[in-house]
């Protein structure tokens, strides 16, 4: 491993205590969605590196279409790691994904849809079905 990647899957010391940054390690960015994936090809994309515990997509209120960008939620820090490395830039029917630590309150486009974390966070997306999880 190169020592590009390695300081990519380490979770900056400058985040650390900065307001709205995931201090579990556990919560990823996700840009770069094409509107042809959906919540359930997301979530068998990302739980084939590591266990998921919910996703999300955000979504115009008045239209429903994507905004080319979510947050995965897994299950340990460890998976995440794995996620950021194995995924960033990986294709996915046509876009390269873009994986990076979810930081709220940068430039990073944040969730803005008015919506509590119960609503979107999903066990298991509807349509979901496979043998990984």
């Amino acid at each position: 491993m190169d020592a590009q990647m390695q300081q990519q899957m380490q979770i900056p010391a400058s985040f650390s205590g900065a307001p709205g940054f995931d201090q579990t390690g556990k919560v990823l960015y996700v840009g770069n969605i094409t509107p042809k994936i959906n919540e359930a090809i997301l979530w068998e994309v990302f739980n084939a590196v590591g266990g998921v515990e919910t996703l999300k997509i955000l979504r115009d209120k008045t239209t429903g279409e994507s905004m080319g960008y979510g947050f995965v939620d897994f299950l340990n820090a460890d998976a995440a790691t794995r996620a950021l490395t194995q995924l960033n830039g990986v294709d996915v029917y046509g876009s390269k994904l873009k994986v990076n630590w979810a930081i709220h309150g940068t430039s990073q486009r944040e969730d803005t849809s008015g919506y509590s974390r119960d609503e979107w966070c999903l066990a298991r997306p509807e349509g979901y079905s496979s043998q990984l999880g």
